[in-house]
């Protein structure tokens, strides 16, 4: 497991020629007691990096809401509006 204190990670394994991921691979870190609700906020923060969706804060001000991909330890696991804007915009 790379970083100990993880709870899980995205790690490409394979690049095509324009730098985007063609395989890759969500990691769990199984040492951690996760609850169901973790579990959640862990998968959707992850699958997210693999995506191409990194961290961010929300910031009550703008009204940016970054949902599971917020940075820090607790996700709600969702993808917001801002989120799913960038998704469909590269996909």
């Amino acid at each position: 497991m790379h970083g100990y204190n993880r709870l899980g990670y995205y790690q490409c394994i394979n690049r095509n020629s324009a730098g985007r991921c063609r395989h890759g691979h969500v990691i769990y870190n199984q040492s951690y007691s996760h609850t169901y609700s973790k579990r959640k906020s862990v998968a959707c923060h992850e699958v997210g990096h693999s995506v191409g969706l990194a961290h961010g804060a929300n910031d009550t001000v703008s009204g940016i809401d970054y949902g599971c991909m917020a940075a820090g330890p607790e996700w709600e696991p969702v993808y917001r509006t801002h989120n799913i804007y960038h998704i469909n915009g590269w996909y």
